[in-house]
């Protein structure tokens, strides 16, 4: 029983860090996301390249 417990214990934690790190990915991603179409509005590009920019790096998000 002692050995279930630890085990199960064991993998909460696993699962907690997992879903912690894919959330703190997600949270860069979306940072990065909104500095690429800010530094695209301030050197004047068009529109479309940051949402070229935009999409690959939310493309990259999701992989």
């Amino acid at each position: 029983m002692i050995l279930q417990d630890n085990l199960l214990n064991g993998a909460t934690v696993v699962v907690i860090i997992i879903y912690w790190c894919r959330q703190l990915w997600k949270f860069w991603a979306f940072t990065i996301l909104g500095l690429c179409h800010f530094g695209a509005m301030i050197s004047g590009l068009r529109h479309f390249s940051a949402i070229i920019c935009e999409v690959s790096v939310f493309r990259r998000c999701l992989w």
